[in-house]
């Protein structure tokens, strides 16, 4: 059953069921139980697991009422949070340190390069961007009809094949994905179960290797050379976050229409120059 509150007592579960950080809004979702109860016989009550049937949504910066009932240290409990069944005490408490950490874990070390590039600074202008190690992105479905979420800080989709094989290696893991591909809602926390910020990481620095061997062959509009330099982070930049065939400085938007690939381009440009400061390289 999904983690929740009873601020309404124990007829029912509220859930936070679908944070969107880009565009700062959360949607929250009732969960009901089945109980079989009579003056003969008790046989208990199932888990909160009929739903989500949507409830109220928020928007960040808006002064609405959110009801979570007695969060005092003596409150009864059905008013306090559950925990999944199958999360310990340990992973949970692992999971929320995850959650505290920067946005990305480079070494600092700008002596690891590719064509001329410091791999370190590019993945954290790239991550300052896309969100945080417990990001969940929106639902959303290709040309193709592979449907997914974004996950993580760099909002690696789904339906990758890579992504796949890390998730499934995970005790669990294949349950978490069969979740995730029929479109239910998953929280940050729960990802990160399966999806950890080392596997990101990883996954990433070859992302961002392969991203750079393909852009520096390909030829920049402007100049009519090959991509160097500022030119090659945007371009980069761009095929990480429309894909490797998308066109070059492309005024397409993402899902959420705030950004084109190329602003997108220029944004982790303006970010890879701050991070070589900060880095000192």
């Amino acid at each position: 059953e999904p983690t929740g509150r009873h601020p309404f007592g124990e007829a029912f579960k509220v859930a936070v069921w679908d944070v969107e950080e880009t565009t700062g809004t959360v949607d929250t979702a009732l969960f009901f139980r089945i109980c079989a109860r009579n003056a003969f016989v008790d046989l208990g009550c199932t888990p909160y697991y009929l739903g989500p049937i949507p409830w109220m949504s928020y928007r960040e910066g808006v002064l609405d009422k959110m009801f979570l009932g007695a969060v005092d240290s003596s409150s009864s409990n059905s008013s306090s949070p559950s925990t999944p069944t199958g999360v310990s005490n340990t992973a949970s408490e692992s999971t929320f340190a995850q959650k505290k950490t920067t946005v990305t874990q480079t070494t600092n070390n700008c002596q690891k390069s590719a064509h001329g590039v410091v791999l370190d600074a590019l993945s954290e202008a790239l991550s300052g961007i896309a969100g945080n190690y417990d990001s969940v992105g929106k639902w959303t479905c290709d040309e193709a009809g592979n449907c997914g979420r974004g996950l993580g800080s760099h909002q690696f989709i789904s339906y990758r094949d890579d992504v796949r094989k890390l998730i499934s290696s995970k005790p669990g893991g294949k349950e978490y994905l069969a979740k995730v591909d029929r479109g239910a809602g998953i929280s940050g926390e729960e990802m990160l179960l399966y999806f950890p910020a080392a596997d990101q990481d990883a996954l990433f620095q070859q992302d961002l290797t392969a991203l750079l061997d393909q852009a520096a062959k390909q030829t920049d509009p402007t100049t009519e050379q090959l991509f160097t330099g500022k030119r090659l982070v945007e371009r980069v930049a761009q095929m990480h976050f429309g894909g490797l065939a998308i066109p070059i400085d492309s005024e397409v938007s993402d899902v959420y229409e705030k950004l084109t690939v190329k602003g997108y381009g220029k944004k982790a440009t303006d970010f890879y120059q701050e991070s070589l400061t900060s880095m000192s390289c």
